[in-house]
């Protein structure tokens, strides 16, 4: 198993301990993650899903995200309860120097204490951790496209693509169609954005579940976010299709949101749409490659979908191995200061 002290190394810190000063991922605090991200990205080269403040931000009742800063690492948590206690580390350690010492002795702290890391190959390569020391997740992968491609989606790989942004284009030179970019959500697209997500709700036979359109709406200005909708013009310009993407550093953006008006038929497959143009507005923001990361596929039809969209790689995720599982009492009172010091759960963190 992999820990960096194998020998002299037997104190280590409670969970509570650990978390004391751990609070709720807030977009109130996205400078700081950004300027820690800037040294992950010195190393890898893809963006891993939660590195979106938006995405972690959105659990505003029971916060599910949390976070603080161990020996000058930032430190990102995932704590939930489904049938068992689940708390492990969503990405690994950053430490602003690019310090991979430090960040493998947190690594093993939490380790310690029955917290696994969640991996891709490319934190695996960067920090020497090898596939001995870590499960497979074999079901849990994140798709990764290259925005530069849909400038051009050049050859027989793209024609399905190509075909319906052709169409679209057409529908657009007839005035049925328009697009729209935003950088700052306003509460009357926030309301078009929540009817047409709770029509996705229905159509998916889902309850309420949280949505990054929200969130939004308090930014901060020092996020780059990007809205993309499309409106039926035929239709009172109701809202087609929603698409709510971050951009966590340079050339590197994060796809959190995506739905669409199941009532609406005028695209056979407007998530699509929103796609490319999501990738068209990235690539022609930086001179060089941007990498897109959609997240992974929770279910088949979803997974085909984002296979439809030409990822230029998956990664494939790993969780630590740990050598005992964490407990429901160390779990419950891992990162509970701020509820202490805030009262309680609501908006505002």
């Amino acid at each position: 198993m992999f820990l960096l002290f194998k020998k002299g190394y037997t104190f280590v810190s409670s969970l509570s301990e650990i978390t004391q000063n751990f609070k709720p991922v807030s977009i109130k605090d996205s400078s700081i993650f950004f300027s820690y991200y800037a040294s992950f990205f010195k190393h890898r080269k893809y963006p891993r899903f939660y590195q979106s403040i938006l995405e972690m931000s959105q659990y505003v009742n029971v916060p599910l995200y949390f976070w603080g800063i161990i020996n000058d690492c930032l430190v990102v948590v995932h704590k939930r309860y489904i049938h068992i206690p689940v708390f492990y580390l969503v990405i690994p350690p950053i430490n602003k120097e690019g310090n991979h010492k430090k960040e493998i002795e947190v690594i093993e702290i939490f380790q310690k204490n029955g917290c696994h890391t969640r991996l891709s190959e490319e934190d695996m390569n960067v920090l020497g951790i090898t596939e001995n020391d870590v499960n497979k997740n074999k079901y849990n992968f994140e798709f990764v496209y290259l925005a530069n491609e849909l400038k051009t989606m050049p050859g027989k790989k793209w024609q399905n693509i190509r075909y319906k942004v052709n169409k679209f284009h057409s529908l657009v030179k007839k005035e049925a169609l328009k697009i729209e970019y935003l950088t700052i959500m306003n509460y009357i697209i926030y309301e078009k954005c929540k009817q047409i997500y709770e029509i996705w709700l229905k159509q998916k036979k889902k309850s309420s579940i949280h949505s990054a359109h929200k969130t939004l709406l308090n930014c901060p200005k020092d996020m780059r976010n990007l809205i993309t909708l499309i409106y039926n013009r035929g239709n009172n310009n109701s809202l087609v299709a929603c698409g709510i993407a971050e951009c966590i550093a340079d050339r590197k953006i994060v796809q959190t949101t995506r739905f669409r008006n199941y009532n609406d038929n005028i695209l056979v497959d407007p998530t699509a749409i929103i796609h490319y143009y999501e990738c068209l507005y990235w690539a022609n923001a930086f001179d060089e490659e941007v990498f897109c990361n959609f997240g992974s596929g929770v279910f088949p039809d979803l997974i085909k979908h984002k296979y439809r969209l030409k990822p230029v790689a998956t990664l494939q995720l790993y969780d630590l191995k740990v050598e005992k599982r964490i407990q429901k009492i160390d779990w419950d009172n891992a990162c509970i200061s701020w509820k202490k010091k805030k009262g309680g759960f609501g908006l505002g963190y």
